[in-house]
């Protein structure tokens, strides 16, 4: 079987691929960055006290140096992403993952122009390929990934991570991701507020 090109190549699209990429971008880039991000509700005063953590490592079989030793938080462009229900492949199986695995309070994050190096977009549809495979056992973005582990996806994934200032588009799930030096705490409260709607409260 041929190596698949999303495991061997940078910030391809899946759109260019004749997928239909989400509407969500960036917002416009002008003192500061802007991302939104979910949290458990037994959770969400620590974070607004302290901070958000970095606790989980960027991983693949063959990572570009440059993400060696980085810790992310991750996020979304808009408070609720159109992908997250209502995705054309994948359904709303974005929202399911959120709601299990994620939280429900809906956190703003600002940070300053100087943070901009570290922040990136990626497409998590690689990452919902294999568990739709695994629900369904139907493949979806039908690349020549071995979905027998998760390393092709988590290759394919971080391949995808293109710096948010030259993101256009063409993603299928877009995701933000800041990289953090390490583990610890990556965001300082100041730039966390909890957001003035609750799309996800119950």
């Amino acid at each position: 079987m041929a190596t698949d090109v999303f495991l061997t190549n940078r910030r391809l699209r899946l759109s260019d691929f004749g997928f239909q990429p989400d509407p969500g971008k960036p917002a416009p880039l002008q003192n500061t960055i802007c991302f939104y991000h979910f949290t458990q509700r037994e959770c969400c005063e620590s974070v607004l006290r302290e901070g958000l953590q970095a606790l989980r490592p960027v991983v693949c079989p063959r990572i570009p140096a440059e993400f060696n030793n980085k810790f992310l938080v991750e996020g979304f462009l808009e408070p609720l992403p159109k992908w997250l229900s209502n995705c054309p492949h994948f359904g709303d199986l974005g929202l399911r993952l959120t709601r299990h695995y994620i939280g429900n309070v809906l956190l703003r994050v600002e940070l300053p122009l100087i943070a901009l190096q570290s922040v990136y977009v990626a497409d998590y549809a690689h990452k919902m390929e294999i568990r739709h495979f695994q629900e369904s056992g139907l493949r979806i973005l039908k690349r020549n990934y071995d979905l027998r582990s998760p390393d092709d996806i988590r290759q394919a994934y971080v391949l995808s991570y293109t710096p948010i200032a030259d993101y256009t588009g063409g993603f299928v799930a877009p995701v933000v991701q800041f990289l953090n030096e390490g583990p610890g705490i990556a965001i300082p409260p100041s730039c966390i507020s909890l957001h003035t709607k609750q799309p996800l409260a119950e």
